[in-house]
């Protein structure tokens, strides 16, 4: 078991990362994919043999299940056939013809091994000193970022110093380097770390985040940079999780919260510091926000967003019951929002079935903190995924659930898993 822990010590420092790979040629080869596809082979050398026997065993069960629903997905394609070209955006648009088992069917589903392997493997092996790994890594995460968003200024918009990121997006392999704003004339950078995207790190980040507020005894200085991290990459994305997250946390807690003359004193405090730092710093502030939440919906991007969105769910509320059942089949349609892509690729069944996964160990009667934190990580990650990133393959994401599947089990069990 002891291999086990040091190989995702390794592991977890790239699990965060989306926009390095190991050959630039092949956008899967990121190195927490590779580790994936390699954790298999150090199990087996690891595990007695009926071990590793109930660990592939539930790996095939996932398979299986995922493989009866393409099929259903494309025994529809031939049984009514549908007009491919009506949808906005595919993942393969070199391809405008052919729905039978489409090329991008079979490399999106490549995307999900590696991430049910770690969900796999961290449902079967977590244990709480694996905690520490996961901080560790978040927080030098946020600091690459913020070290990149400081690089951008000093060289006055030049360079963000990141000379790793070698992954290319999109059908022209063309990367998006910088996601630039302007605040009262000042050139900035949005932080995005080593993601490719800012609402991709904000995917990332904010249910990591959440995690390290879970402990018990953290360092108040790493929590505040993760935070600031979040907060310069000025993403709608990361504000849409963080208030889900505070308006969730703040409803658990009401019935066990008191008040008292300390804690009002506190309040107080903060209030006044906020109103005299908005005060001193309104103008950017302002700009800032409006940013975010105004200038985004007045552009052009929020527009093509919604009208993808609406395309897709246009073609599906007019195409037969049969695909809006089960889909045309997964990784065919791209949108800007999960919601409306699963509802395409893998219709409502697979949409409830993919909800039901994302909330299986949401605990509806929290009874310890650690529940209260577990729930705002389930509500935030889906929310946000399905509001406005199109992605279902981030590693942190499978990580987490997998780590909540191996502590309710041990809960129901009284002990470990192994």
């Amino acid at each position: 078991m002891e291999w086990i822990y040091r190989y995702f010590k390794i592991w977890s420092i790239f699990i965060p990362i989306t926009s390095v790979v190991i050959f630039p040629s092949i956008k899967g080869t990121l190195p927490s994919y590779i580790l994936a596809f390699l954790s298999p082979l150090l199990l087996l050398t690891v595990l007695r043999q009926k071990d590793f026997f109930s660990y592939t065993t539930y790996l095939f069960k996932g398979a299986y299940i995922f493989a009866f629903l393409v099929l259903i997905s494309q025994l529809g394609n031939l049984i009514f056939p549908i007009n491919i070209n009506l949808y906005t955006v595919l993942n393969d648009a070199s391809d405008s013809d052919s729905i039978f088992f489409r090329s991008s069917l079979l490399t999106q589903s490549l995307y999900l091994i590696p991430c049910f392997l770690l969900y796999t493997y961290s449902k079967f092996f977590y244990r709480p000193e694996w905690d520490k790994w996961i901080y560790n890594s978040t927080i030098v995460f946020a600091v690459i970022g913020l070290l990149k968003w400081l690089i951008f200024i000093v060289t006055d918009g030049s360079t963000d110093g990141d000379f790793l990121t070698n992954r290319t997006y999109g059908q022209g392999g063309v990367n998006n380097l910088y996601q630039n704003l302007y605040i009262l004339g000042q050139h900035l950078t949005r932080v995005q770390s080593l993601t490719g995207e800012p609402s991709n790190f904000a995917l990332i980040m904010v249910p990591l985040f959440f995690f390290m507020l879970s402990f018990k005894h953290k360092n108040k200085l790493a929590v505040l940079l993760v935070f600031i991290s979040i907060f310069l990459s000025a993403s709608a994305t990361a504000f849409l999780g963080l208030f889900i997250g505070a308006v969730y946390y703040a409803i658990a807690q009401r019935a066990n919260y008191q008040i008292t003359v300390s804690k009002l004193f506190l309040a107080a405090f903060f209030v006044g510091g906020f109103c005299l730092f908005y005060y001193w710093n309104q103008d950017w502030i302002n700009e800032y926000l409006d940013f975010i939440l105004f200038a985004k919906m007045q552009s052009g991007s929020a527009d093509e967003r919604l009208g993808f969105m609406g395309n897709n769910l246009d073609v599906w509320s007019t195409t037969d019951l049969w695909h809006q059942l089960f889909g045309i089949g997964f990784g065919v349609v791209r949108s800007t929002d999960l919601f409306s892509t699963f509802l395409v690729d893998i219709g409502v069944i697979g949409l409830i079935a993919a909800t039901i996964f994302w909330f299986y160990d949401y605990k509806v009667f929290p009874r310890e903190r650690l529940d209260i934190y577990q729930n705002m990580i389930i509500l935030s990650s889906f929310f946000m995924a399905m509001a406005s990133v199109p992605e279902f393959s981030f590693m942190s994401i499978w990580l987490l659930l997998g780590m909540f599947r191996n502590r309710t089990i041990r809960q129901t069990k009284g002990g470990d898993i192994y």
